[in-house]
């Protein structure tokens, strides 16, 4: 119905020449003498952001249907209002004096490049707006990966465009993977080491970030905001960490409360895979810094690290929309079943699930 009434929308990218540079300066100042905007300048941004946002507001009360970030003005309209809308931009620059990127220019299309993400709305009348990486970006940035595992080592000078391009192309397929992947690198770099030599852990992460850009899945978030799962038969699991992970743990560490906690919400994303899968959830913690890293997904503790590449690796083969919030231990229903107390669960009708190791797939001990 769309395509028939003239009202399916198209994009494209308006893009200001030359940025701050177009604009000149006044002539009175002092020893020295830019023609334009120097770069580099903060006074430059800002003053620039300035015209650029008043050109922005003037093409609003022409009703142009855009938006603006610094010099990028994405545009979208229906496909019976195209020229009107080219027409209005290009008169309004001329008007005020702007220069535009003709070069940059392209016509209204269904899907178009903006602000670093190829935005598609091809299929906007069945609800669907697909933002995605820009075309090259991800295979390129796979290439660098690649080259750093052959290499088994990433140089500190190529530390900033590693990840750079990393964590761009991951977070734009609303992924954490690259954080995880970037975690041991960005210690390095503080500590102004000449190269890093990359580890198993790094490795792994690498190769799930590879496989994510070439091969990820869009997400496509539910129709409601909210839906509740009513369960007919409430189930739970008692069991004991993994002695082999336990120890390894306390190779490093002392207290492990932290990882415990990390490992027993990881456990019942994998028990639990079934019902929570593609659905909101909510995860309630009682450790302010596990919550912390499974919302930030990554820590500073390799032992969570490992632990959050785990959960990603779930993720990938079906996500759910997390949502992380603190519980007192006070009114966690968890505290007591995890002290072996499970009378009270038992009376309830809850019925009992064994479990595996979501790190290793040994067999759990229950309590």
């Amino acid at each position: 119905m769309w395509r028939d009434g003239g009202w399916e929308p198209l994009l494209t990218t308006f893009d200001l020449k030359n940025a701050y540079r177009q604009f000149p300066l006044s002539r009175d100042v002092g020893l020295f003498e830019s023609k334009a905007l120097p770069f580099g300048s903060t006074a430059s941004v800002v003053h620039f952001n300035r015209l650029s946002r008043l050109f922005w507001r003037i093409g609003i009360e022409l009703h142009l249907p855009w938006a603006n970030f610094y010099d990028d003005y994405p545009v979208m309209t229906p496909s019976l209002l195209r020229e009107s809308t080219m027409t209005t931009m290009m008169l309004l620059s001329r008007l005020l004096g702007f220069d535009v990127s003709l070069e940059k220019l392209a016509p209204f299309a269904p899907t178009a490049s903006m602000l670093g993400v190829e935005l598609d709305c091809s299929d906007a009348q069945d609800s669907i707006l697909r933002v995605r990486n820009k075309e090259g970006r991800a295979s390129e940035v796979c290439e660098v990966i690649q080259h750093c595992i052959r290499e088994g080592v990433i140089r500190h000078r190529d530390f900033a465009r590693v990840a750079g391009r990393i964590q761009l192309s991951d977070s734009q397929i609303m992924g954490r993977t690259g954080k995880l992947a970037l975690a041991e690198l960005r210690a390095a770099s503080a500590r102004h080491a000449d190269r890093f030599r990359l580890g198993p852990q790094e490795v792994k992460a690498f190769d799930f970030l590879v496989s994510r850009l070439s091969f990820g899945v869009a997400r496509v978030p539910l129709e409601a905001f909210f839906s509740i799962l009513w369960v007919s038969e409430p189930k739970y699991f008692a069991c004991h960490v993994s002695a082999a992970v336990a120890a390894l743990w306390l190779q490093d560490m002392k207290h492990i409360i932290g990882p415990v906690e990390a490992y027993a919400v990881l456990t019942a994303r994998k028990v639990f895979h079934q019902s929570l899968s593609g659905r909101y959830c909510i995860f309630f913690i009682d450790n302010d810094a596990v919550m912390l890293s499974y919302i930030k997904g990554t820590s500073t503790s390799k032992q969570l690290r490992d632990i959050l590449l785990a959960w990603e690796s779930l993720e990938q083969h079906a996500h759910t929309w997390a949502w992380w919030a603190r519980v007192p231990s006070a009114s966690n229903p968890a505290d007591d079943p995890s002290r072996g107390e499970l009378e009270k669960l038992a009376a309830s009708g809850a019925s009992r699930v064994d479990c595996d190791c979501p790190l290793t797939g040994t067999k759990l001990l229950n309590l």
